[in-house]
């Protein structure tokens, strides 16, 4: 759902993936997701933070090539 076309869907979405961030800022997936979410609706500033976030993980290279 969180990767739908569907606008009326966009808010559930936002909602699946704000929720997890929140209990769990450090979440991977949830980062990933979110920032997918967020590129999608225009918000790249926050894209580019959740991706950044990500990045301080210290994702493996394969991930780390795929975020810069």
């Amino acid at each position: 759902m969180p990767l739908t076309e569907d606008n009326t869907r966009a808010e559930q979405a936002d909602a699946l993936i704000e929720r997890p961030l929140q209990l769990d800022g450090r979440s991977p997936r949830a980062l990933f997701y979110g920032a997918i979410v967020a590129y999608r609706q225009g918000h790249l500033d926050v894209a580019r933070a959740r991706f950044s976030a990500m990045l301080a993980l210290s994702p493996p290279e394969n991930v780390r090539a795929v975020l810069h």
